[in-house]
């Protein structure tokens, strides 16, 4: 099992009745449903958190922050989420230890998962890949030593 944290990793928050035409004109693809995400071409991930809510993660972040301008109906979230990334064999019965929701890979597909794991509120989606699943788990910053911690306990 391997287990990273990366604090602060590039975020771009973006909520506002205005916020999903604002990134079409930026060439972005974006989720159709509320709780559900993507991956674009350069492997950033786009995660629709609300209706009019996103979080985007990656070059793309990098990217919006450098001509973000703001505009009416259109208002920028800063994030600071600590980001876990979860992979190995040992995940599915970690997952089990911190959480009650199917997180098997068929069952999280494209999904975002919001629930509370080890007392914290997080958000969790599942990957598929040629070496198999792997899991982002994100939680506010300041609970990030605090979750990595918990996870580590649950692997010794």
């Amino acid at each position: 099992m391997s287990a990273s944290v990366a604090y602060q990793l590039p975020g771009f928050g973006l909520k506002g009745q205005a916020a999903a035409n604002w990134l079409l004109e930026q060439g972005i693809d974006l989720p159709q449903q509320p709780n559900t995400w993507l991956t674009m071409p350069d492997q950033s991930l786009v995660l629709r958190l609300g209706r009019s809510e996103f979080l985007l993660q990656g070059p793309v972040a990098t990217r919006l922050e450098s001509i973000w301008q703001g505009g009416r109906e259109l208002y920028r979230v800063p994030r600071y989420d600590a980001t876990f990334e979860l992979k190995g064999e040992k995940v599915p019965a970690l997952l089990q230890e911190i959480c009650t929701l199917d997180t098997r890979p068929e069952a999280m597909a494209g999904q975002v998962l919001m629930m509370l794991a080890a007392g914290i509120s997080v958000m969790l989606i599942c990957e598929t890949g040629n070496a198999g699943p792997i899991y982002r788990l994100w939680c506010d910053g300041t609970y990030g030593d605090y979750l990595g911690d918990c996870l580590q306990q649950i692997l010794d």
